[in-house]
């Protein structure tokens, strides 16, 4: 049975044709500049029977909205348009289920360590996602919201980050995420910037080389925490950041942050694994 899948983020869009859990055709939009229903009527095929749509938000009644991530989804207005029956899922309960499709060639090895027991996934975009696998059951979490304290080093960031965002306390994603990045610079540089544009600046600019800086040093102690807090045995990161940024993640400065863990922490090379977990719904 072929089912038109969605990936829709805070920042891309992917929409897919797929059968048989393998993907046909694949078309890449960005999310701000992108109507979800347009979008799927410019990939979807007449022998279509179904729509699952992973989204970046939370979900009810079969309704995402998140005003941050610029997603407003009613799965019912789509099934009205498409005559589709439509269900919305997690973006990262997808891509926990689309974990079990991938290849071991999908896989870059940051540290070898523990291969069973509770997998932790987490992956820095516009927001911060993260979710489990238990007992081979998939499970959608909202550790990325939890309220967090920066290492000391970097203390005198919250009451800055707080007045720039407006915000009563900091959770994790104010600091490992795009958005997290933007936060960073903008203590150091006092200057409001994109995050995509604050790493073209990275060689040539002392306030975005300490973004970077205090970016991994805080995703590493992210990472900690959330092992902690899930007693999980491995760790797989999966989004665009962290494909963006590899080669930070590969250098010791970051890897020694994780010599006392017995867990294996590896990164999913392909962006699309949530339109494959998507599949399998």
């Amino acid at each position: 049975m072929k089912k038109l899948v969605g990936d829709i983020g805070g920042t891309n869009t992917r929409i897919a044709i797929a059968e048989n859990n393998k993907l046909l055709i694949t078309k890449n939009f960005k999310t701000k500049q992108t109507d979800t229903i347009s979008a799927i009527k410019k990939i979807l095929t007449k022998d279509t029977k179904k729509i699952i749509l992973a989204c970046a938000g939370p979900i009810k009644n079969n309704i995402c909205f998140s005003d941050k991530n610029y997603i407003n989804i009613n799965g019912k207005e789509i099934e009205k348009i498409t005559g589709l029956t439509t269900k919305l899922i997690n973006d990262f309960e997808a891509i926990a289920k689309g974990l079990s499709l991938l290849e071991q060639n999908d896989y870059i090895t940051l540290k070898k360590g523990i291969e069973t027991g509770i997998t932790l996934i987490i992956g820095p975009g516009t927001g911060l996602g993260v979710s489990i696998i238990k007992n081979k059951q998939t499970k959608a979490t909202e550790l990325g919201h939890t309220k967090y304290s920066p290492l000391k080093k970097y203390e005198e960031t919250k009451k800055i980050i707080k007045q720039f965002r407006k915000k009563e306390f900091l959770e994790m994603e104010d600091y490992v995420s795009g958005e997290g990045i933007e936060n960073l610079y903008n203590y150091y540089k006092q200057k409001e910037l994109s995050a995509d544009k604050i790493a073209r600046k990275r060689n040539i600019c002392k306030s975005a080389k300490k973004t970077f800086e205090a970016f991994f040093e805080l995703y590493a102690d992210v990472i900690l925490k959330l092992i902690k807090k899930t007693n999980a045995n491995r760790v797989i990161l999966v989004g665009n950041i962290t494909n963006q940024y590899l080669e930070d993640l590969e250098k010791r400065s970051f890897l020694k942050n994780f010599d006392n863990y017995k867990g294996s922490i590896k990164v999913v090379k392909r962006l699309d694994v949530g339109l494959l977990g998507a599949t399998k719904i």
